[in-house]
């Protein structure tokens, strides 16, 4: 009669068990290919002499549609001026899918807020884009919902919020001098250490003021309204530092 076991004399472990009159191998709790991919674990088999072998046994878990669509983020928000829209993409929506293959393939459509069809989104990027210009300038505020649905039909629990304001042409948008900065910082630099900086310009021909965008001490969005002379018009620029909190 031989006599089957895992390492160190246990018959199971948390998720594996092995019987041990036939060697049989049989789950004891559900797996999860997104937590624990792959499994190997050693069987021994020892005789009634005492007399043992092993053998190393790896178990693959294969993908099934257990996962859906999540928007990350979940909110967004982009401003367009009225008199500068073009199709091209405003805006891209990311909706991620735990499982593999074909399983994880999302696609997105338009759930809500967009009776018009002023907007349109590619099914396959998440890339949104103005489809009709000359009815966007409508409302000052437009509020879609985005869906995300993996390749089985399993949609996102919750859908992507996306906020569109129009501005008129009197109110400029803020715009950083490149749209992507990127930086080698060392290792164990002290707290505080300044690490970047970001700049933006902004221009308004209104009579009431100018908005001041930045990137303050903690890294985050910074925004502040500062009054200037009635009926100047002129082009503000600042510098946001970024530094680690």
């Amino acid at each position: 009669m031989v006599n089957y076991t895992l390492a160190g004399g246990r018959v199971e472990n948390e998720q594996l068990l092995v019987r041990s009159d036939t060697g049989d191998i049989c789950i004891r709790s559900p797996l999860d290919r997104e937590t624990v991919p792959y499994l190997e674990l050693p069987v021994i088999a020892t005789d009634r002499g005492g007399l043992s072998t092993i053998a190393i046994v790896g178990i693959q878990v294969t993908d099934v549609n257990d996962n859906r669509p999540i928007f990350k983020p979940q909110r967004y928000n982009v401003t367009l001026r009225n008199d500068d829209v073009t199709r091209s993409s405003i805006l891209k929506l990311v909706a991620t899918d735990l499982d593999v293959s074909v399983f994880g393939h999302v696609t997105y459509h338009i759930s809500s807020g967009n009776e018009d069809e002023i907007f349109q989104i590619d099914r396959n990027t998440g890339e949104l884009h103005v489809a009709r210009p000359g009815l966007l300038s409508r409302l000052s505020l437009h509020h879609i919902n985005v869906t995300a649905t993996d390749a089985a039909g399993l949609k996102s629990i919750v859908d992507a919020e996306v906020k569109v304001t129009v501005s008129t042409a009197e109110h400029r948008i803020a715009t950083c001098e490149k749209p992507r900065y990127t930086v080698s910082v060392k290792e164990n630099i002290p707290q505080n250490s300044v690490v970047s900086g970001v700049n933006s310009t902004t221009a308004s021909s209104s009579s009431t003021g100018y908005l001041h965008t930045g990137v303050n001490l903690a890294g985050l969005l910074e925004r502040r309204y500062n009054p200037r002379p009635a009926n100047a018009s002129e082009t503000y620029s600042t510098r946001g530092v970024i530094a680690l909190a």
